[in-house]
């Protein structure tokens, strides 16, 4: 009689693949200080329930590894609020194994970094052409951005002292240059410019004092002339 063998599963017969995990946000970045962010990890097949799988992330926001929120036997997520710091942040997931207790790869597939920006743009002021100015003068006010700035909401200029200009919406040349027209009004003395509502991708709002040509000089005063002679008289 032919004897029916009975094989018994063992390691082998799992798989020796090991898991991997796609990284996705909840937003796009870059993120700022504050920013509240879901990272998402979708592992390549299922992972077990213990250990827990772990997310850590290295370089700018560093935070140790910590454990994740199920959402199915593929879906994970982490919360993460971000702190101060500029520069990448690389994603390291750890722990998580699959029914064969294959570890999961470090390195996720993709969505492995994100940046993080709380660098705030500045702007650089320059003039169509040199002051002194006087009333009717037309002059072009060039803003370049340190980088570049979003479309909206729309960078504003305004100007203090003499020629005072309450904040007005400029006109985009590219992602990083914007100009004003400004037509020179009555009054004397410095003008200084000031920059507001420009952000960067992060959110970063434009530092109110321009790096550089942050004033310029009305001059409505016409000269005078004072007369002397050489020896008093009437003279003949």
């Amino acid at each position: 009689r032919q004897r029916q063998m009975c094989i018994r599963d063992s390691p082998s017969s799992y798989s020796d693949n090991h898991p991997t995990a796609a990284i996705t946000y909840s937003e796009s970045g870059p993120y700022k200080s504050g920013d509240e962010i879901t990272i998402t990890a979708t592992f390549s097949e299922a992972v077990a329930d213990s250990p827990v799988p772990k997310i850590a992330i290295t370089g700018a926001n560093a935070v140790s590894a910590t454990v994740m929120t199920k959402t199915s036997t593929t879906v994970y997520t982490y919360a993460h609020t971000v702190a101060a710091g500029n520069g990448n942040a690389s994603v390291v997931m750890s722990v998580a194994e699959d029914a064969g207790g294959n570890v999961v790869i470090a390195t996720p597939t993709s969505g492995a970094t994100f940046v993080v920006d709380n660098t705030a743009p500045t702007a650089a002021i320059t003039y169509s052409r040199s002051g002194q100015y006087e009333k009717n003068d037309a002059v072009t006010i060039t803003a370049t951005f340190s980088e570049a700035v979003a479309d909206s909401p729309v960078p504003k200029i305004a100007v203090t002292g003499s020629n005072a200009v309450s904040a007005t919406v400029m006109t985009k040349t590219s992602t990083t240059v914007y100009t004003y027209a400004h037509t020179v009004s009555a009054g004397n003395g410095n003008a200084s410019v000031v920059m507001s509502v420009a952000e960067d991708a992060g959110g970063n709002v434009v530092i109110a004092t321009p790096t550089s040509g942050a004033t310029f000089v009305v001059d409505n005063t016409a000269p005078t002339a004072a007369i002397t002679y050489s020896r008093s008289g009437q003279y003949e």
